[in-house]
C-alpha cells in the first residue's frame, strides 16, 4: 500500500470530497465563500475536523454556525461518495493560520522598521 498513513489519505479524501460539496451541492450561497484548508481526522476515524477559511470576516459567525448546523448533509453525501466502513462526525471549525502568518509578518515587518531606524540614529 502507499506510504501515507491510513488517517492522512481519509482526510485528503474527505478535504477534497466537502471542498466540492461546498461549491456544487450545498444550497446555502454563503458556502462558497468557504476554503477548506486542512482536515484532520482522529485516530480511530470517527471524527473529521474540518479547518476552513472564510472570506467575509464580518460573516464568519453566521457561516460557521450554518456549516455546523448543515453536518448531516454533508456526512451523508461523505458517506455515498467514500467507501468506508464508518463516516465520521463532522465539526467545522475555523482556521487561523493565515491571520496569524500575517500577524508574525506585520511583527517582524515592525521589527525590521524599528532596527533600521535605530541603525540610522547611531550614524
Amino acid at each position: 500500500m502507499s506510504g501515507i498513513p491510513r488517517n492522512r489519505r481519509i482526510a485528503d479524501l474527505i478535504q477534497r470530497e466537502i471542498s466540492q460539496l461546498l461549491y456544487l451541492e450545498a444550497r446555502d450561497p454563503r458556502f462558497k465563500q468557504v476554503v477548506v484548508n486542512a482536515v484532520k481526522v482522529s485516530d480511530d476515524l470517527s471524527a473529521a475536523y474540518v479547518y476552513v477559511e472564510i472570506k467575509k470576516k464580518e460573516e464568519r459567525d453566521k457561516i460557521l454556525t450554518a456549516l455546523n448546523a448543515a453536518t448531516g448533509f454533508f456526512r451523508s453525501r461523505l458517506a455515498k461518495n467514500i467507501h468506508i466502513k464508518r463516516t465520521p462526525s463532522i465539526t467545522f471549525s475555523l482556521d487561523k493560520t493565515a491571520e496569524h502568518t500575517q500577524r508574525i509578518s506585520d511583527l517582524l515587518s515592525n521589527v525590521e522598521i524599528k532596527n533600521s531606524s535605530d541603525d540610522e540614529e547611531s550614524e
